[in-house]
């Protein structure tokens, strides 16, 4: 049978909690790494939503004034007709 002495015995705790510190630094920088990416991808995200909704916008002003600027001539064409016919 293996006697332990109590040097051994606190050696190997010591070790033990010495591993168990670093495995958790080791995670924790992992977990800060994947934190880091995944900011980056939302950034991304969020800025490609932000161009696309700013190119929606433009196209939709653009519109707009397409249909302001037809109702304008068809609102010229009725006063002439109206003008006319009195």
């Amino acid at each position: 049978m293996t006697s332990f002495k109590v040097d051994d015995v606190t050696k190997i705790a010591k070790d033990a909690l010495y591993v168990g510190v670093g495995l958790g630094v080791i995670g924790f920088q992992k977990i800060q790494v994947q934190r880091n990416e995944l900011q980056k991808q939302l950034k991304g995200q969020v800025g490609g939503a932000r161009e696309q909704v700013g190119s929606l916008s433009k196209a939709i002003d653009d519109r707009v004034k397409l249909v302001e600027e037809r109702l304008q001539g068809v609102e010229g064409r009725v006063r002439s007709m109206v003008n006319g016919a009195s």
